[in-house]
């Protein structure tokens, strides 16, 4: 760090790293949320998959017995 010769400096350097650090975890926080809802939506988007694919197999199915 930087000598006490300079108090305004340090306070400078101090308050920026204060806030570097600050900012890093509010990026590190708004990353985590962002992987947690990409998981969630993926999950969400496989069982709508797997629902329309039932419809369309049951569809089928019933235009088959029906023509």
């Amino acid at each position: 760090m930087m000598e006490n010769t300079f108090p305004q400096a340090q306070q400078i350097w101090t308050f920026w790293e204060k806030a570097a650090k600050e900012n890093a975890a509010i990026v590190e926080t708004a990353i985590d949320t962002s992987v947690a809802v990409t998981k969630a939506s993926l999950s969400v988007a496989a069982q709508l998959s797997e629902q329309w694919g039932k419809l369309a197999t049951d569809a089928a199915r019933r235009f088959t017995k029906t023509a």
